[in-house]
């Protein structure tokens, strides 16, 4: 008896299922098994029961010998899957996440699946057991009678909804009707490639079977005799139905192949390269490999600095967690902005990989997911949802840039950090993790500095590339020399993109606010507009000559005149990649220029047009937000300029500072990776900021230090657990109501816990909806894994007063917020 038969044996002998279901409760429910089902059922399943007078889809979450006292059990009705879509282990790691961010389990499993997986409902009626003709609805009757059975979508074509329900509602109560649900999983269309070439039958019969006037079918013979084959983009340039005919006559073969991974690689030039390891880099390996290969949790913190050849030992770790038969996760901010990197996976590991994220086609998606189950894909590249695949016998999940914001789900609930995620899935599936950046967010160098994870450091480029030139111009002086305010180009900075451009090397300006100008200002009384629905200002976009909110996306035009005070005078004062693009284009106009933003990267498919672009050397010059930052691989960029460094400095956010030194230590990483020495320009306002010099001199540790110490004074994190509480809803004076509320209730239990607020949240209104918000703070030499923390957070939410308070306000919790704002 094999592992797998044990398991199925063990299962034989359970009577009872706790179900989880795709609603927001915060328990499992126990069915009793029937006799009639024989098959074992399985945690992972989906299965069908009763809740609340419907037949439900339920994930079957646990199995058990024992009945719960004083309860009254309701039967199993069907078994959907015949194999777990979730694996135990993966299973495991979802239950302790629902635990953490405090998430009910059929919430998490409900959106963790492809939309291909969710089952589809339908309604049959058929004719009841009553021997008596209806006396009231006979044409509903009559109309089903016919075809002895109707489906309740057909029926909803030939009547009214309201006669329809009324009708059938007393159909049923009377037993001339009887109504059968049925779940079925929906059709995943995979993208398919036809082959045409000529059959063996042919071969014998020659042009017997072809009449002489069909002169079509005659010229598919005749193109087959000459090519061979016919395939998919040639297909179409003959009738369908001089295809079908031959192919009935059995003079034709039609070959289908499944191309839908193929597909999703479409675009991507596979880059292998054979590399041999440098001490640093095998120093890592020789730590990590030990792990893969005896199955132990072990959490990593690899800081390389920028072009020290992470990559290389990502590649080589993940051979050897192949060669050990095990499967491997890596995990990367933005994965649209990592062709780079998916190209050299795919160059490396073939048909074994496949990449994951949300942009992706439901097709793709549900596809993957099935060959994951299957064993047929045994490494994954994607973004932070990657996390919840169903790789079994993981061997290693690698999580590169782990200081990026994007890793944090900030949406819909979970709202997880796919970091912190990682660590959990690590120590449940008993593999290690490794977490790479040249910037480690300040929480993970304080792991590793009170050795929760193990410090890995690779100081040196890899290679011949060479630490760029640092140059840093004061926009104040620049400014009184006679530039005028709204002249974005330093002397320096122009002088470098030409000198550049006209070796044919290129450059990278980093300008990170998109849009013509962040607002529009009446010279005469200062008065701005501001979006009606959020509480910010509207950014000016030249495109379409609209003022627009990047928050709710609702745009006007400029105002003809003043409201305030009548002016028709008004100016641009701020500036964005757009406006950044626009004055280049006059300075320098025999230079190619692009922008790279939210804005021009909006439709599918135009960033790996530009990338690829920039990468053939079309594009002299790429203007991009935070964007161009991240994963960018360029060799022939020599230069990168950033045209205002203090944005984001004096957001209302503990974290802005370390975001600030994290983007520009990122974007000065991506110039200089060739054998070409690079250089970097950095226009300030604040040249004697601790952090922009911090940030230009690369001194790493003299900011983490200023940062511990303010942090630890102030009680923030990685010094304490935090836990943000937003409140919003269309009336102010209710939500006020409700925050005070819910923060004396807080506060009756707080053991210990710091509560700020609650307070009008940065932005005080985002779609019309206001925002209050209170903030939780445990130390972590009181409460060192948050666990008095959560546990205040799920008594306020399993209490009356939060059903109360839920009724008219939304109330959001967010455990370890990174955003603030």
């Amino acid at each position: 008896m094999n592992h797998r038969q044990g398991d199925l044996f063990l299962l034989m002998d359970k009577k009872y299922v706790d179900i989880a279901f795709p609603r927001p409760f915060w328990r499992n429910y126990t069915y009793k098994i029937p006799g009639f089902i024989e098959t074992p059922l399985q945690i992972g399943q989906r299965i069908v029961v009763p809740l609340r007078g419907k037949e439900t889809i339920g994930f079957v979450a646990g199995l058990k010998d024992e009945k719960p006292e004083g309860v009254k059990l309701k039967p199993v009705y069907e078994v959907i899957d015949t194999e777990p879509i979730f694996p135990s282990e993966l299973l495991n790691f979802l239950k302790v996440v629902a635990q953490y961010y405090i998430t009910p389990l059929g919430k998490i499993l409900k959106s963790t699946i492809p939309k291909e997986y969710r089952i589809k409902r339908s309604r049959e009626l058929v004719i009841g057991d009553s021997q008596e003709k209806p006396d009231k609805y006979e044409d509903i009757f009559e109309r089903i009678q016919k075809r002895s059975s109707l489906r309740y979508q057909t029926l909803r074509k030939d009547f009214d909804r309201k006669y329809l329900v009324k009708g059938l509602d007393y159909l049923k109560r009377k037993n001339h009707l009887q109504e059968k649900v049925h779940f079925k999983e929906k059709q995943t269309r995979n993208i398919t490639k036809r082959t045409i070439k000529l059959s063996e039958k042919y071969q014998e019969d020659g042009l017997a079977n072809v009449p002489k006037n069909a002169p079509q079918q005659r010229r598919i013979i005749k193109f087959l005799e000459d090519k061979e084959s016919i395939k998919e983009d040639q297909i179409n340039d003959f009738s369908a139905y001089s295809i079908d005919s031959l192919h009935e006559k059995g003079l034709i073969e039609i070959e289908v192949e499944d191309v839908t991974i193929d597909r999703m690689w479409h675009g991507l030039q596979e880059r292998e390269k054979q590399v041999t390891l440098n001490d640093e880099q095998q120093a890592v390996f020789d730590a990590v490999s030990p792990h893969i290969n005896d199955g132990n949790f072990e959490s990593f913190l690899l800081h390389g600095v920028t072009g020290s050849g992470k990559t290389e030992v990502y590649i080589k770790l993940i051979k050897e967690a192949r060669q050990a038969e095990k499967s491997a996760l890596v995990l990367v901010p933005e994965i649209t902005l990592t062709t780079h990197l998916a190209s050299r996976f795919k160059g490396a590991f073939g048909d074994e990989i496949a990449i994951w994220h949300s942009n992706l086609k439901q097709s793709y998606r549900s596809k993957i997911w099935r060959m994951i189950l299957n064993d047929e894909i045994s490494i994954v590249i994607g973004a932070r949802s990657a996390l919840f695949l169903p790789l079994q016998e993981l061997g290693l999940i690698i999580l590169d840039e782990e200081h990026d914001s994007s890793f944090k789900q900030n949406g819909t609930a979970p709202r997880y950090h796919a970091r912190d995620a990682a660590l959990i899935r690590g120590l449940k599936s008993q593999a290690p993790v490794l977490l790479g950046s040249a910037t480690p967010s300040i929480e993970s160098h304080y792991n590793a500095a009170t050795n929760k994870f193990n410090l890995l450091e690779m100081k040196k480029r890899f290679s011949t590339a060479k630490r760029p030139r640092m140059h840093i111009v004061d926009l104040k002086k620049s400014w009184k020399s006679g530039k005028k305010p709204n002249n974005l180009y330093s002397n320096l900075m122009l002088e470098k993109i030409q000198e550049k451009t006209e070796k044919g090397e290129q450059v990278l300006l980093l300008q990170n606010r998109r849009g013509y100008s962040n607002f529009l200002l009446c010279s005469n009384c200062s008065w701005t507009p501001r979006c009606r629905n959020c509480d910010v200002t509207l950014t000016y976009h030249k495109t379409n000559k609209k003022l627009v909110c990047h928050y709710c996306n609702y745009s006007q035009s400029i105002p003809k005149q003043c409201p305030e005070c009548g002016g028709e005078d008004f100016i641009l004062p701020g500036f964005g990649t757009q406006k950044a693009e626009t004055m280049l284009e006059k300075i320098l106009p025999d230079i190619s220029i692009a922008r790279m933003d939210a804005d021009t990267t909006r439709k599918k498919g135009t960033l790996k047009k530009l990338l690829n672009s920039f990468d053939r050397k079309e594009i002299d010059v790429l203007i991009g937000t935070q964007m161009i930052a991240k994963g960018l691989d360029f060799h022939n960029v020599t230069l990168v300029g950033v045209l205002n460094a203090d944005i984001g400095l004096s957001l209302p956010d503990f974290r802005s500072r370390e975001r600030v030194f994290q983007l520009l230590h990122q974007v000065a990483g991506r110039v200089g990776r060739g054998d070409k020495r690079g250089e970097v320009v950095i226009q300030t306002f604040q040249p004697d900021d601790f952090t922009i010099k911090c940030a230009i001199t690369g001194d790493i540790d003299t900011f983490k230090n200023r940062e511990y110490s303010e942090r630890n004074e102030t009680g923030y994190p990685p010094f304490s657990r935090m836990a943000s509480i937003v409140f919003s809803g269309l009336k102010e004076g209710e939500i006020k109501k409700t925050a005070w509320a819910t923060v004396r209730f807080l506060k009756k239990y707080r053991r210990g816990i710091e509560i700020l607020g609650p307070t009008q949240a940065p932005i005080g209104k985002i779609k019309n909806r206001y925002r209050y918000m209170a903030i939780l703070k445990s130390r972590k030499d009181r409460d060192e894994n948050g666990a008095k923390l959560r546990a205040l957070l799920k008594s306020f939410i399993h209490s009356q007063k939060y059903r109360e308070l839920t009724r008219k306000v939304k109330i959001t919790i967010d455990v370890d917020p990174i955003d603030l704002l």
